[in-house]
């Protein structure tokens, strides 16, 4: 992680992915944090913020792989977010 700016209750930080750089933002409600990826329109969820961005790093990989299985067939969002992967 290499920068973190707080904005409130929200964090924003970037996540290496698999030498990808993702930003995400962090927030927390009274029960579990929840980590999200404007760009990748996926989120994690956890008990702790470890838990989050381990829980968002998985469906992230999970996306990356559905999506380069169908990389021939997505329409224009899936598109995007397989170019933002691609970059």
């Amino acid at each position: 992680m290499d920068s973190v700016t707080k904005n409130m209750a929200k964090v924003i930080k970037w996540l290496k992915l698999k030498e990808k750089n993702i930003k995400v933002t962090i927030d927390k409600n009274d029960f579990n944090f929840f980590v999200w990826s404007e760009n990748l329109n996926i989120w994690g969820e956890g008990h702790s913020e470890e838990e989050a961005i381990k829980n968002f790093s998985k469906n992230a990989e999970e996306l990356y792989c559905d999506l380069e299985k169908e990389s021939e067939h997505l329409g224009p969002a899936l598109r995007k977010i397989w170019e933002f992967f691609q970059n």
